[in-house]
C-alpha cells in the first residue's frame, strides 16, 4: 500500500506526462517481464480470433477464469482450494480487445491490481477472465453467461452481490452477457449489483470506423491494389468489428454484411434495471482542453461514445449523469491499472 500511496501523488501531478498509450503498454509489458508468449496469443485471437476458432487451432484462446496466469478448474474442489475465504462478494473483471488477465496490474507491482486491492479494502473474491477477443461480442457474452452460472453452482459460499468490472471491449461483453442472460432466466444475473465501464465504446470505436470507412473506398476504386488492401484490412475479426458501432446482440451483426460503409445496426439494449451503472472516461487532455478531449477522448474512446451520449435521443444510452467520472490526462490503456481510477472505483463500491 505504500507503493500505491506513491503512485496516488505521482499519476495526480497535473504536470505528469500523458499516461496510457499503446507505447506505455508494451513498456509495462517489459519492465514487468510479463509471459510474452500469453500478451502474443491474446493479440493474435483479437486479431484473427474468429478464425483460429473456426479453424479449430490449438491457438484460440478459451473462456475461462484464470489466477496467476493459469485456467482455474470451476470444480467446488478447485475452488475451494484457491478461494479459501468464502466472500459473499465477488468482483469479476473482464479486459479489452487484445489483452489478458495480466493487464490489470499497477506497473512495477506485480499482483497489486484492482481486484487485489478489493479484498483487501472490502472483502471481496475477485474473478480475472481471459477471453477470445476476436470472437462476436455477442459470443462472448453468451459463454461469460454460461461460465458465471457454472461458477455459482460450484462456489462454496452463498453469493450475496457480483460487481462486474468491464475494460474497453470487456465492458460490452459484460452488457451483452447481463441482458442475455436476463432474457434466458440465468440466475447469477440477479446477484449483479454494479456494473463499471471503463473506457468502453459503447457507441462505437473511431478507429474502427475509419478503417472501415478506408477498406470500402480501396475497394471502390477497382484497383488491383486497392482491392488488395481492402481483402487485407477486411481480415481484421468479428469482434473487432462489432466495435464499430458497439454490437452486443447476434441480431445486431446475423446475415448483415460487416464490411458495408457505416451500416448501423446496433439494438440500443435496456440497462439491467436492478443494477447501478457506473462510466469510467478518460482523456488525453487537460479540463481546459474540452475540445481535444470532446473528439479524441482516451486515444481509442471518444467521450461521447464512453458516456452512451448520441445526438439522436433514442440512440443514447441512460446511464446517470452522477455515476460517470471523467479523467484528465489518462489514456486508454491506463484506465485499468491507476491509483485514481481505483480510488473512484472503491468509492463507488463501498457507497
Amino acid at each position: 500500500m505504500t507503493e500505491l500511496a506513491a503512485g496516488f501523488k505521482k499519476f495526480s501531478d497535473p504536470k505528469a506526462p500523458v499516461t496510457g498509450g499503446i507505447f506505455d503498454l508494451w513498456k509495462k509489458v517489459d519492465k514487468e517481464g510479463m509471459r510474452w508468449d500469453t500478451n502474443f496469443l491474446s493479440a493474435l485471437n483479437g486479431f484473427f480470433g474468429d478464425e483460429l476458432k473456426n479453424q479449430n487451432s490449438d491457438l484460440q484462446i478459451q473462456m475461462g477464469f484464470y489466477l496467476e496466469n493459469k485456467k482455474i478448474e470451476l470444480s467446488k474442489r478447485s475452488l475451494l482450494a484457491q478461494y479459501d475465504a468464502g466472500s459473499k462478494k465477488l468482483v469479476i473483471f473482464l479486459h479489452g480487445l487484445m489483452d489478458n488477465e495480466l493487464m490489470w496490474d499497477f506497473s512495477g507491482i506485480r499482483g497489486t491490481n484492482y481486484g487485489s486491492l478489493l479484498k483487501e479494502d472490502q472483502g471481496m473474491t475477485p474473478f480475472f477472465v481471459r477471453y477470445n477477443s476476436g470472437l462476436h461480442i455477442s459470443d462472448n457474452g453468451k459463454s461469460f453467461s454460461r461460465m458465471m452460472d457454472e461458477l455459482l453452482r460450484n462456489y462454496h459460499s452463498d453469493v450475496d452481490q457480483i460487481i462486474l468490472v468491464g475494460h474497453s471491449m470487456g465492458g460490452l461483453i459484460a452488457r451483452s452477457a447481463c441482458y442475455q442472460a436476463d432474457k434466458l432466466g440465468h440466475y447469477w444475473v440477479d446477484k449483479v449489483k454494479k456494473v463499471f465501464l471503463l473506457g468502453s465504446p459503447s457507441l462505437g470505436a473511431p478507429l474502427e470506423k475509419l478503417v472501415n470507412i478506408i477498406s470500402w473506398g480501396s475497394r471502390k476504386t477497382f484497383n488491383p491494389l486497392g482491392k488488395s488492401v481492402s481483402d487485407l484490412l477486411n481480415c481484421r475479426s468479428d469482434g473487432i468489428k462489432d466495435l464499430r458501432f458497439g454490437y452486443l446482440l447476434e441480431e445486431d451483426w446475423l446475415g448483415k454484411d460487416p464490411d458495408a460503409l457505416m451500416e448501423n445496426n446496433r439494438t440500443n439494449i435496456p440497462l439491467l434495471s436492478h443494477a447501478e451503472h457506473f462510466i469510467i472516461v478518460g482523456t488525453l487532455f487537460t479540463h481546459s482542453q474540452k475540445k481535444l478531449s470532446a473528439y479524441i477522448g482516451d486515444a481509442i474512446v471518444t467521450k461521447k461514445s464512453a458516456q452512451g451520449s448520441h445526438r439522436k435521443k433514442c440512440q443514447s444510452i441512460p446511464f446517470k449523469e452522477e455515476n460517470i467520472k471523467i479523467f484528465n490526462r489518462i489514456g486508454h490503456t491506463k484506465l485499468a491499472y491507476h491509483p485514481l481510477v481505483y480510488r473512484q472505483l472503491e468509492l463507488w463500491c463501498r457507497s
